[in-house]
């Protein structure tokens, strides 16, 4: 029973190692069906690939030929299938002299699309500026203020009496006008 475990073991791994030597030398062409059509007005050269592989397959480079085996022109973008996939990629020819054309080239390789890096979100809000929070020294400030103006003689720096109509309309236009300011303030730097 041992020996036929054995044996058994030993087989899959010896097959398993065989595919995988069978697979490194699979070539993509072999799983590209390719159909390269010109348009009705032959003004674009239709390229339809398909991928029958389990693998992703990059075409990194595909065009158009002249008669002589130079390149007469290239797609500049390169072409992703993943497995059992399809794509459809066109290129221009209508500023070209078909006359020259002759056979389209392409070029394959087995190779998964890069992942795309998502950026970070970044707050608008700079650092520093004015805070909400900086508010809540008014009251403070002003008691300050009151404190030490009430210990000095009864004429303000304003010319103007304690306690007379003219000093509290001032007073009034002054704190309605540091107000505005706050609030504007906390408007522009939007920290709520």
């Amino acid at each position: 029973m041992k020996k036929i475990l054995g044996i058994i073991v030993l087989s899959l791994l010896l097959s398993n190692n065989i595919f995988e030597k069978a697979s490194a030398e699979e070539s993509c062409y072999d799983f590209i069906k390719e159909t390269v059509q010109y348009n009705t007005s032959n003004t674009v050269l239709q390229f339809d690939f398909k991928n029958t592989s389990r693998k992703t397959i990059k075409i990194y480079s595909w065009g158009l030929l002249r008669k002589d085996g130079s390149t007469l022109k290239k797609g500049s973008y390169p072409i992703y299938l993943k497995s059992k996939d399809s794509a459809i990629s066109q290129l221009k020819v209508n500023d070209l002299n078909l006359n020259m054309a002759g056979n389209y080239e392409y070029y394959c390789k087995f190779e998964k699309e890069p992942k795309v890096k998502k950026k970070k979100y970044k707050s608008n809000k700079s650092k520093g500026g004015f805070e909400w929070w900086y508010l809540l020294f008014i009251p403070a400030v002003v008691g300050l203020i009151g404190g030490t103006s009430k210990k000095k003689s009864l004429g303000t720096n304003l010319g103007l009496k304690k306690g007379s109509a003219a000093g509290n309309s001032y007073g009034i236009i002054i704190m309605v006008a540091f107000i505005a300011v706050c609030i504007i303030l906390i408007l522009k730097t939007n920290n709520f």
